[in-house]
């Protein structure tokens, strides 16, 4: 028996489910690649580069680090004009935190090894050359000195300290105290609505008034002990400034550090973004607020979903009926617990 010219080694159909299969891998590929970008941004924001001095065609001069490179919007294809992003921080005194330059204005970059990149609890960064630091005992130590580094280090481990004590007292103590005043009000209310005594209840407020009082107190000296050490040093026009020590969180030299202090400081300001509250409106800190919230909530769901899940589950395999109203759920359910899922949530992981 001759055999058909029609027939093959490979199975008929074969072919298109090699077709369809693409389609998975793509998807895969695809959810691969954005999950890799998004690291990719977020983790170069932890890095600490390298912070250069610009000197512009207008004689003005600006520190900062580089955000980014790019063609100037509206510029002609055929004769790009490139501009570059720089974040020099200081708001306060520079009204912005980003700059755009363009190349073609900038005369000299150089990295100066005295740059130190300072984070700060509000108003941005600030990238400023150190004259000299005045401590908490008020002495000044000038930068050329030896012991300037440590005094330095000193300051800023005592301003986190002072924050910390500061944190507990209005964040800890007072808060407790102002729930107690908030009910012990609403219970005065309800009284004098009622027509009952209420000097027990006006005697409970007046103590926990005179301890708010003496809790506010204690933390303005210590807020008043933390504002006597400060640094001075030079911005990028040369105008000397003061930054108080008790809003600078960390310092570092960019210019100078060696690649495991970057590493260092990448990873101790990934912890921060993991465990530490946000500051300055959510723009800077942490987000272990967020990442609590999403986890409590998720708990939360969990424990009510999926008793009435599985119960579901079980009634629409065992007992329920086939018909127009069972395919629809089956294909919602297949279609949410599939690839699209983690498409979904690959894309919320960007967006946040």
């Amino acid at each position: 028996m001759s055999q058909s010219s029609t027939d093959t080694l490979t199975p008929k159909g074969e072919s298109w489910v090699w077709f369809t299969s693409l389609g998975l891998i793509v998807g895969l590929v695809m959810v691969v690649g954005l999950l890799a970008l998004v690291l990719l941004n977020g983790f170069s924001v932890f890095w600490a580069p390298q912070v250069p001095t610009v000197q512009l065609k207008d004689n003005s001069t600006i520190i900062g680090q580089l955000v980014q490179r790019r063609v100037r919007p509206g510029s002609p294809a055929e004769n790009p004009v490139y501009e570059r992003q720089y974040q020099i921080g200081m708001r306060e005194l520079n009204g912005a935190s980003y700059v755009w330059k363009d190349e073609g204005d900038i005369v000299k970059e150089f990295f100066n090894p005295e740059t130190i990149g300072l984070e700060r609890l509000e108003n941005g960064p600030a990238f400023v050359v150190p004259v000299a630091i005045t401590d908490s005992q008020g002495r000044r130590v000038s930068a050329q000195d030896p012991e300037f580094k440590s005094s330095f280090q000193k300051e800023l481990s005592h301003a986190a300290e002072i924050r910390h004590q500061l944190h507990e007292i209005t964040r800890g103590k007072i808060g407790d105290i102002n729930r107690e005043l908030e009910a012990l009000r609403i219970e005065l209310r309800r009284a004098e609505d009622k027509g009952l005594p209420t000097e027990q209840i006006q005697g409970k407020i007046a103590q926990f008034d005179k301890q708010f009082a003496e809790l506010k107190s204690q933390a303005e000296q210590i807020s008043a002990q933390g504002s006597k050490a400060k640094l001075v040093a030079l911005d990028a026009s040369g105008k000397e400034v003061e930054l108080a020590s008790a809003t600078l969180i960390r310092a570092w030299a960019p210019n100078q550090m060696t690649f495991f202090e970057r590493v260092e400081l990448f990873f101790y300001r990934l912890g921060e973004f993991i465990f530490e509250e946000p500051r300055e409106a959510n723009t800077e800190g942490g987000t272990m607020p967020a990442i609590f919230g999403t986890l409590v909530m998720t708990v939360f769901m969990s424990l009510m979903v999926t008793p009435f899940g599985v119960i579901t589950a079980i009634y629409l395999r065992e007992y329920a009926q086939d018909g127009p109203i069972l395919r629809t759920v089956r294909i919602c359910v297949n279609n949410l617990a599939g690839v699209p899922s983690i498409v979904f949530g690959v894309f919320g992981l960007g967006f946040f």
